[in-house]
């Protein structure tokens, strides 16, 4: 994945619309600890592993780098700096806990499941498969050293192909409570905030369109409004041209005709606002046509022919 990738996702894991999802992981962290807290007070109780004093001191670190994820988050400082730290030391602390537990016969290997399960609800898909590779690669790296008798090798809990004793069966009922809880509980989290952004996405959605709703009622009442006074001025310039007020010359017509070419041309505009609405509101189709330059080229000039001669200017059209 290339760097830009990666930091684009890490900045959209540090965005504010996401600091729920990272106190859900501060939460399922604490949760986790506490859980394996319980798991190694009943392996010491029961006498299930002599690596007792080994599972609480992974149990106090993950405990430290989660209460100071949930410092930075809290503080709103170093926020991705301690989720990282404590991302990357929960799958360091769980393979050293594989390790105490046998190795590649650890019964905890599917504590494994949760980081990554509780990583792609609360992160994102670049995030996920960076720490899956690190997974990956923090197991492969426990196992070489055991296989090349670097690390020695641990006993696994219990007695493997006997009857389970009592301790036993107490300790991995809590062991499959905690790796399906955990998941369970943070996935149904996370669908609940999603289903709460739906609905909130729903009734944005029903209120951008009764604003475009009530917009277009008032574009076609201001259309049908302003349509009364242009034909006024139309009817106006007519009488005006007729003289019914008296004589006119020449030049008054002329300007008679400017005056209810403009008209029309502003109504025109009127119209035309008027469809946009109805184009908007998916009521109208278009239907293009032949458009006769000349003509339209005449009504631009007839149209600013008045300021041309305050101006003392002539326009000729071609």
């Amino acid at each position: 994945m290339p760097p830009s990738a990666f930091q684009a996702a890490l900045a959209e894991i540090a965005a504010p619309a996401n600091r729920t999802k990272l106190w859900y992981g501060i939460w399922s962290g604490f949760a986790v600890a506490i859980g394996f807290a319980v798991l190694a007070a009943s392996a010491a109780f029961f006498g299930l592993t002599p690596w007792k004093w080994a599972y609480m001191t992974l149990v106090s670190v993950k405990l430290l780098t989660n209460s100071l994820a949930w410092l930075g988050l809290s503080r709103d400082r170093y926020v991705m700096e301690t989720q990282a730290v404590n991302t990357v030391a929960d799958v360091f602390l769980l393979t050293a806990a594989i390790y105490f537990t046998g190795g590649p016969y650890s019964p905890l290997l599917p504590t494994y499941v949760i980081v990554v399960t509780v990583l792609s609800l609360l992160t994102n898909l670049a995030v996920t498969i960076a720490m899956a590779a690190l997974i990956v690669l923090s197991f492969s790296v426990m196992l070489v050293l055991m296989s090349t008798g670097v690390l020695p090798p641990t006993p696994v809990p219990g007695a493997p192909g006997q009857v389970p004793s009592v301790g036993y069966t107490v300790t991995a009922i809590a062991y499959c409570a905690l790796v399906v809880g955990v998941p369970a509980f943070f996935s149904a989290a996370t669908l609940r905030l999603l289903r709460r952004k739906e609905a909130d996405l729903e009734k944005r959605t029903r209120q951008l369109i009764e604003a475009a709703t009530q917009r277009s009622q008032f574009v076609a009442s201001m259309t049908h409004e302003l349509r009364t006074p242009i034909h006024g001025v139309q009817g106006l310039s007519d009488v005006i041209a007729a003289g019914v007020y008296g004589p006119v010359t020449e030049k008054q017509k002329e300007a008679c005709a400017s005056i209810k070419r403009s008209a029309q041309s502003l109504l025109q505009l009127v119209d035309d606002l008027l469809q946009l609405s109805r184009a908007e509101a998916g009521k109208i189709d278009t239907r293009p046509g032949p458009v006769d330059v000349i003509q339209l080229v005449e009504r631009v000039a007839a149209s600013t022919s008045w300021i041309v001669g305050t101006k003392k200017l002539s326009l000729e059209v071609e």
